[in-house]
């Protein structure tokens, strides 16, 4: 019997596969160390999920700066420590977005680190390209904190 006061959508595991089909974007495994055509798989322990939607931005740097302030606004991210503080999923507009600008995933990482700098320090925060490609979304999962005893995300290769 359940007895939790909060639950989330990763109280019994939450998974998902990362879209690897577009060549601008590099995949998380293979920023992760993973070399190319392996499978791998990363675990990452959350508190929750955050849903963040931006109807304005249409432009790489002003998606950037919207994104900075959902990390901004969350707690939790970016504390002192060495470790992801949160992973965000980019939805397919948003990779779209930036993909259209020419930002690769080293460029979005070193933007959200400036536009929040408090939380997105760099290796605090994870990004992945998941979700529909309708709709400009994206959710971040916010770890517990970062450091050894937050949330540590683990990536191995799999043989399938």
């Amino acid at each position: 019997m359940d007895r939790s006061t909060m639950g989330h959508p990763g109280k019994l595991g939450l998974c998902f596969a990362e879209d690897e089909s577009n060549p601008f974007w590099t995949p998380l495994a293979r920023s992760r160390g993973v070399p190319a055509g392996r499978s791998a798989v990363t675990v990452f322990g959350f508190c929750g999920t955050s849903i963040h939607n931006e109807e304005n931005a249409r432009d790489a740097d002003g998606l950037t700066a919207s994104l900075g302030d959902v990390l901004t606004d969350m707690n939790g991210l970016g504390l002192v420590g060495g470790g992801a503080g949160g992973l965000m999923v980019l939805g397919g507009e948003f990779a779209r977005i930036y993909r259209e600008a020419g930002w690769d995933r080293t460029r979005v990482e070193a933007g959200l680190a400036a536009a929040a700098p408090a939380v997105a320090i760099p290796g605090e925060l994870l990004l992945v390209r998941a979700g529909s490609n309708a709709g400009l979304f994206s959710t971040v999962l916010q770890g517990w904190m970062s450091g050894p005893r937050g949330s540590q995300p683990v990536t191995r290769e799999i043989t399938p």
